[in-house]
């Protein structure tokens, strides 16, 4: 087995991007438990811009009466493609990436020793991820730590305004 610490990214991890109809071999470098699921709001015209929701120290989005701001649960996990790693975030319904990794995960009692091939279809709203376990080499052993905490953004409740209402990201 060969280490992959030393080809972690030297800035960390950046988000794992899979374009449509594109296929990917992953390896997840920690188990679901240690996942980080957060529940989120996204400004309605740009849904890439995105943040943690504040809920128990107030939460603009929260508070408006449009469900415009609604709620989202996302889990975001570690992974390791062609020797980088990445932070993979998914939804955590129907469609999601991570569907098939639970799949396994209940059958085998881990995903760690097992490469994955993930495969997204659609666009936008309609945008589904298959993804199987494939015996497609020997996965590697990562010693480095990924650090989940910068997955997702946490905007103090005085700028949530300004922050969901700007068309423009930041």
């Amino acid at each position: 087995m060969v280490s992959l610490s030393q080809f972690a990214n030297a800035a960390g991890p950046q988000q794992l991007f899979i374009a449509s109809e594109e296929t990917v071999v992953l390896q997840f470098l920690c188990e679901p438990e240690d996942f980080r699921y957060v529940v989120e709001h996204s400004n309605p015209s740009n849904w890439r811009k995105v943040a943690a929701c504040t809920f128990f120290d107030g939460c603009w989005a929260c508070e408006q009466e449009s469900r415009e701001y609604g709620q989202r649960v996302r889990v975001y996990m570690p992974v390791l493609v062609n020797g980088m790693t990445y932070i993979w975030g998914q939804s955590v319904g129907k469609g999601s990436g991570m569907q098939g990794a639970l799949t396994h995960l209940k059958e085998h009692g881990t995903i760690l020793d097992t490469l994955f091939e993930v495969t997204r279809s659609g666009n936008g709203k309609r945008t589904k991820y298959i993804t199987i376990p494939v015996d497609n080499g020997t996965p590697r052993v990562y010693t480095g730590n990924v650090s989940l905490s910068k997955a997702t953004k946490l905007v103090p409740y005085e700028k949530q305004a300004n922050f969901y209402k700007k068309r423009n990201s930041e």
